[in-house]
């Protein structure tokens, strides 16, 4: 959520219950009811807006695989250019609104906490009679009685019935815990101070809390017309900076609330308005959807097989189905030529395999794939290892890249060993090989393709052990951005012995890892989900994070380490 966008609906909140306070419950409800509702409201109106609660109903994206190409399909291309990073003014305004907002409310947070502290200080040079149900301080600095949490603060010169009356008022602040209320209210005054209707509402507590107290001296006894002079006399009660005073504005309401005051017959009926109005703010301003779920599409068992795809799939005993016929693996060679002949160079083969079965036996069909110059290839991965996954992929070749004849530096290069028992091996951020787990690979991935940062005025590499990039320009809406493009590419050397459904399992944290930078630079970059961007903006993301994946022959290459 944007700055402007929360303060518009804090605005929007706090209005709203201002409004419901003023034209349903002022002088209709108790004064409990009241004091209670601007409390909770205040505190509601301006913490609505960034709830994220997830009430309306997940979509459903339905994902498919990036093509794995081979490496004779696709090689790196990447283009230096010096561009330099344009000045980003949205940001640098926003930085200076930050900066501003940030020392008026640090002003307002310190002023609050040296006029309680002020208090404390005068309570401390007091001298102190102590009640059962407060305390009383009494100083010849008080220049007008006042009350802070348990304790009264009076002058010496009050004495008599005026003293008792003044006591009966305060003594009715603390029983109903105002300085409690007053406390909360102030505070959110300090953090939101832009809010003009929190501020508006914290009056409209204090004089119900006058109205309150007011209600409770009269209803012990005392005269109204000798505690009204009192009141003129002495103005006490509870000032906006949470000490002593009263305005004569206020003054006035009291006095008529002293003598027509009458809770409403259909006051219950008033304050139920309530909730519905709550219920409408939250659905409004802080309801989100829940998180995506995620479905790998499949085809039905009567639909046809899409004609520009074959299907291998390997069971775990060893059986070989051709587009749902059992074939003979000698067999198999001719019907992918055929497949090529009849598909044409948009031919796809996809791999299915059970989770026990060695990647040998896949590699063995890629490398009767690529014989029949069959190029684009793709795995189906199991729908378990699917959890977690909140944004699709694009299924295009150019997502995931060979780099067999690409030449780059040891820095560029993520290299993913993996065992027979489906350890991996790879660089972790200190420079050092180690053994990682899944939750340790997709951290290690999201470092490795999002390395750079903002640091002494410029983009720079943040860890040197990891992968630099490129100022590529992009376009964008209806110009074009300059982005730093990482020139990172993750190689997974896998022996043959590797288990389908740990390599599988492999593959899909490393398309989380890049889901969840792409789902990162949706927020920042247009404030919304990827699964929810236009075509155009996933675009822009897939172009600027790309994911680039390489898988290696370990037939072709050196062995990998065995003491993993």
């Amino acid at each position: 959520m944007s700055a402007v966008q929360y303060i518009l609906e804090s605005l929007v909140c706090c209005a709203l219950f201002l409004a419901l306070y003023k034209l349903v419950l002022e002088g209709r409800v108790s004064h409990r009811a009241s004091c209670l509702y601007l409390v909770l409201t205040t505190a509601l109106g301006v913490a609505i807006p960034i709830m994220e609660l997830p009430l309306y109903p997940a979509e459903t994206v339905y994902l498919e695989i990036p093509v794995v190409a081979a490496p004779e399909q696709l090689a790196v291309a990447v283009t230096v250019s010096d561009v330099s990073q344009p000045i980003d003014w949205s940001k640098l305004f926003g930085s200076v609104a930050l900066v501003i907002y940030l020392v008026i409310a640090g002003f307002n947070l310190i002023r609050f906490l040296w006029r309680i502290y002020q208090i404390q200080h005068l309570r401390k040079q007091s001298r102190l009679t102590f009640y059962e149900a407060y305390t009383l301080a009494e100083s010849v600095q008080v220049r007008e009685p006042f009350s802070f949490w348990r304790t009264i603060f009076l002058n010496f010169s009050i004495q008599g019935v005026e003293r008792e009356q003044i006591v009966a008022h305060e003594a009715s602040h603390i029983r109903h815990h105002h300085t409690t209320e007053r406390i909360i209210v102030e505070f959110v005054r300090c953090v939101v101070w832009f809010n003009p209707f929190v501020w508006i509402m914290g009056n409209m507590l204090i004089q119900v809390q006058e109205w309150e107290a007011d209600s409770d001296v009269l209803s012990e006894g005392y005269d109204v017309q000798e505690y009204r002079k009192i009141i003129f006399r002495q103005l006490f009660g509870y000032n906006p900076d949470i000490t002593c005073g009263l305005r004569s504005q206020i003054t006035k309401k009291r006095f008529i609330m002293m003598t027509e005051f009458k809770k409403g017959k259909f006051s219950f009926l008033r304050l139920s308005m309530v909730l519905p109005m709550v219920a409408a703010m939250i659905l409004a301003f802080g309801a989100v959807r829940a998180e995506a779920e995620v479905v790998l599409p499949q085809q039905s068992e009567d639909s046809q097989v899409d004609e520009n795809k074959a299907e291998v799939y390997i069971s775990a005993d060893g059986k070989l189905l051709f587009n749902g016929q059992e074939v003979k693996k000698e067999q198999l060679l001719s019907q992918l030529q055929q497949a090529r002949e009849k598909m044409g160079v948009a031919a796809i083969l996809s791999i299915k395999a059970d989770d026990d079965v060695p990647m040998g036996k896949i590699n063995e069909i890629k490398e009767m794939a690529r014989e029949a110059n069959m190029l684009r290839v793709q795995y189906d991965v199991p729908k378990k290892l699917l959890k977690g996954l909140s944004s699709s992929s694009t299924n295009s070749a150019a997502e995931v890249i060979s780099v067999t004849d690409y030449i780059m530096t040891s820095r560029n290069l993520l290299t993913l060993f993996v065992n027979a028992r489906g350890k991996v091996l790879t660089t972790r951020p200190n420079g050092t090989q180690g053994v990682v787990e899944m939750g340790e690979l997709k951290e290690i991935v999201k470092a490795f393709v999002d390395n750079s940062e903002h640091r002494d005025g410029k983009r720079q590499v943040k860890n040197p052990n990891y992968a630099d990039f490129t100022w590529q320009t992009i376009p964008r809406d209806k110009g074009e951005v300059h982005y730093p493009v990482s020139n990172g590419v993750i190689s997974i050397e896998a022996v043959k012995d590797v288990p389908a459904g740990r390599y599988m399992e492999i593959q899909n944290t490393i398309l989380e890892a890049y889901a969840e930078l792409r789902e990162g630079l949706a927020q920042r970059s247009f404030h919304c989900s990827f699964a929810s961007l236009k075509d155009n903006e996933k675009d822009y993301i897939v172009r600027a994070i790309p994911i680039r994946v390489s898988e290696v022959d370990r037939a072709k290459r050196p062995a990998a380490p065995q003491n993993m």
